[in-house]
């Protein structure tokens, strides 16, 4: 039923009613280089960008996005948003443009995506690992590489160790260029 923001006493509740296009939010996350600008994904809608003084707007296929289903967002260093595009990849959002970029991805379902070691970006997909991005191009970690499994469901950079959820594989750990497994087991 869209999102709520909490005013230290109360929460507003924001839905389709006061101009979010979808009720369905996917993905939240707060500008690092504006904190009053906060960008919100959906399963069908795209991504809407929300500040205090001009509301909601909102970008979808037809503005350039290459999917209307945001899985998660983050934002690189220099301030680009980085999109997980599901069905697609990821796509980088520089103010202006959007730019597609899943070459290398072996399964362009992409569910996470996070920032990693040296301001890398490192994207979690449904069934093919953990793609690292280099430049233009996506590097492959699966199973065979150390990880627990190659459903990926959550990705958490550290400052020193990065964090994979798995699905069935419970939680792999990338430190000292060694993947390690803790599961039930």
């Amino acid at each position: 039923n869209g999102i709520s923001k909490f005013d230290g006493t109360n929460f507003i509740n924001y839905s389709k009613n006061l101009g979010l296009p979808s009720k369905v939010a996917t993905a939240i996350h707060v500008d690092r280089k504006d904190s009053n600008r906060i960008w919100i994904g959906s399963k069908k809608s795209g991504i809407t960008r929300y500040d205090e003084t001009s509301g909601f707007y909102n970008y979808a296929k037809q503005d350039g996005l290459p999917s209307n289903n945001v899985t998660d967002i983050t934002q690189s260093e220099n301030g680009n948003l980085i999109i997980a595009c599901y069905n697609e990849g990821i796509a980088k959002y520089n103010g202006k443009t959007f730019k597609l970029i899943n070459k290398g991805l072996t399964d362009k379902r992409v569910i996470k995506v996070t920032n990693g070691p040296g301001g890398t970006i490192w994207v979690g997909t449904e069934s093919a690992g953990i793609g690292v991005l280099n430049g233009d191009q996506f590097k492959m970690i699966i199973d065979s590489d150390g990880l627990g499994h190659n459903e990926i469901f959550s990705l958490h950079y550290d400052g020193k160790r990065m964090w994979a959820g798995t699905f069935g594989g419970g939680v792999s750990c990338f430190s000292d260029d060694l993947w390690y497994t803790m599961s039930q087991a």
